[in-house]
């Protein structure tokens, strides 16, 4: 008998660890998400798209028209919600104002993927292609050293610096990706009238030229080429 409660209180104190390590881990995973899911549940509180703007300002990333099915909504993306989330929590809107749909995390959300993604992605990039073509900056001086990667990271700040206060597609500012190998091109050698390789507020020149001018001209110079997806520029090697 003293045998059998020494294997049994055994027993006992293993398995009440299993539950211990079990429920420290859910706590793990599943409390950093707590703070995002209380945000979330505000962003959805509000009753319509413009009170949800004006007061969550500083959390809109980007406000897109789109039509599916012959309907038009506006799909506004809200910064992440998720800890380690794969995507922005995204709110659409339906043509009276009012959330038609919702997701925390639009990067695991393969339900709202199917259903808005392409129309989304399409509107959005058509937004951001007509932005880079109409919005205009100093005309920078690109040569060596400079590297795309480096003119990329320029392009991401002037797309704050040059846009509209009120620009939705950038208000947080266009992201300009270049991958490894289009990161690492290297502008040609300066000419005798360059200045400097990019324009830090006092160089460069007073010509003014659109984003996408100035985007076409640097891929031209570098052999590379560029594609824009939702409200991100790619860049890649040709």
């Amino acid at each position: 008998m003293r045998q059998f409660l020494k294997v049994f209180w055994l027993v006992a104190k293993y398995a009440l660890a299993t539950v211990g390590a079990l429920v420290l881990l859910i706590a793990v995973i599943i409390l950093p998400d707590v703070p995002g899911a209380r945000r979330f549940s505000r962003y959805c509180s509000y009753p319509n798209k413009d009170a949800l703007i004006a007061a969550e300002t500083n959390d809109v990333t980007s406000v897109c028209d789109c039509s599916l099915n012959g309907t038009n909504y506006v799909v506004v993306d809200m910064r992440p919600c998720r800890f380690l989330a794969s995507g922005p929590a995204v709110l659409v809107y339906g043509p009276d104002g009012r959330l038609f749909d919702k997701t925390s995390d639009e990067g695991d959300d393969w339900r709202f993927q199917q259903t808005w993604g392409k129309a989304w992605c399409k509107s959005l990039s058509d937004q951001t292609a007509n932005w880079l073509r109409t919005t205009s900056l100093p005309k920078p001086m690109l040569h060596s050293p400079a590297t795309m990667g480096e003119f990329a990271e320029y392009l991401g700040q002037a797309s704050k610096d040059f846009a509209e206060p009120l620009s939705p597609i950038v208000r947080r500012g266009i992201r300009f990706y270049c991958n490894d190998k289009a990161a690492k091109k290297v502008f040609p050698p300066r000419s005798p009238q360059s200045e400097t390789p990019i324009p830090d507020g006092q160089g460069g020149s007073y010509e003014m030229v659109t984003f996408w001018e100035v985007l076409t001209n640097a891929c031209e110079q570098t052999g590379c080429t560029f594609d824009i997806a939702g409200g991100t520029v790619w860049i890649d090697p040709k």
